[in-house]
C-alpha cells in the first residue's frame, strides 16, 4: 500500500506533463489543487475534484492503493469508458475492502451501460465488464452556475434504478467528515432540490448541495 497524499502529488506531477485527459483533446490545468483556487467551470474538472475529495476523506480510515491503468497509465477517462485498462483506487481497512472507480461503464440487467462519475465497487469486481452486481453505491457530480436542474436529478434517479441501487445496500463504508454520504449521492456546487425530501428517500438518493471548497455543504435526503 502507498501513501495516498504521495500518490496524489505524484499523480499531479505526471498529469502536468501529460496535460491531456484520456479520450479527450482538452487540456487540463490545476486538476488536483485540492486546497487552493476555485473550481473551473468545466464539468469534468469538478467531477474529478469530487473524486479526489472523497478519496482524501476515506484515507483517514483506509489504507489506499492506487492501481495505474494498464492501457492509459495515469490518465483517467473524461468521458464514460470501459473499466479495463483504466486507473482506480483500492481501499482496505482489514475488515472491509472495495474499489473506487471514476467514469466506469457498468452493465445493467437490461444489457445497457451506465457510467456514474464515481462508483463504489466490491473488491471482487472485475476489470473487464463489471455489472450492476459488482457495484453497491454511486455518486454523480453536477457543476452548475445556478440551481441543480431537475432533469439532472431525474437522470440520476433512472441510473440508480437501472443499476438496482434504489434498494439500499449495506456498504459498510467508513467516512470521516462525509459520514452522511452513505448512499447514492448527487454532489453539486449549487443549490440542490429540497422541495420533496421524501422523494429523495424513496429513491435512495441524497443531494449534497454546496459541495465546494469555498462553501459549507448541506445534505438533502
Amino acid at each position: 500500500m502507498i501513501n495516498i497524499l504521495e500518490t496524489i502529488n505524484d499523480y499531479s506531477k505526471k498529469l502536468s506533463k501529460v496535460t491531456k485527459w484520456h479520450n479527450s483533446k482538452d487540456l487540463i490545468s490545476d486538476v488536483l489543487t485540492i486546497n487552493t483556487g476555485e473550481e473551473q467551470k468545466e464539468d469534468f474538472t469538478y467531477e474529478f475534484k469530487c473524486y479526489i475529495r472523497i478519496i482524501t476523506d476515506l484515507k483517514v480510515n483506509y489504507q489506499i492503493e492506487f492501481l495505474k491503468g494498464t492501457k492509459t497509465g495515469y490518465s483517467f477517462p473524461k468521458k464514460p469508458a470501459n473499466k479495463e485498462g483504466k486507473p482506480y483506487f483500492i481501499l482496505d481497512n482489514s475488515t472491509h475492502k472495495f474499489q473506487l472507480c471514476a467514469g466506469t461503464k457498468i452493465e445493467t440487467p437490461f444489457k445497457t451501460k451506465r457510467a456514474p462519475d464515481i462508483s463504489f465497487q466490491y473488491a471482487s469486481s472485475p476489470d473487464k465488464n463489471p455489472t450492476y452486481k459488482d457495484v453497491f453505491m454511486i455518486y454523480d457530480a453536477k457543476y452548475s452556475n445556478k440551481k441543480l436542474a431537475y432533469n439532472a436529478f431525474s437522470y440520476f434517479v433512472t441510473m440508480v434504478k437501472d443499476l438496482g441501487l434504489h434498494v439500499h445496500k449495506d456498504n459498510k463504508v467508513i467516512f470521516d467528515k462525509y459520514k452522511k454520504f452513505d448512499t447514492n449521492c448527487i454532489l453539486t456546487n449549487a443549490q440542490g432540490l429540497n422541495d420533496n425530501i421524501e422523494y429523495h428517500k424513496f429513491h435512495n438518493i441524497k443531494v449534497i448541495e454546496y459541495f465546494s471548497q469555498n462553501k459549507i455543504f448541506n445534505v438533502i435526503g
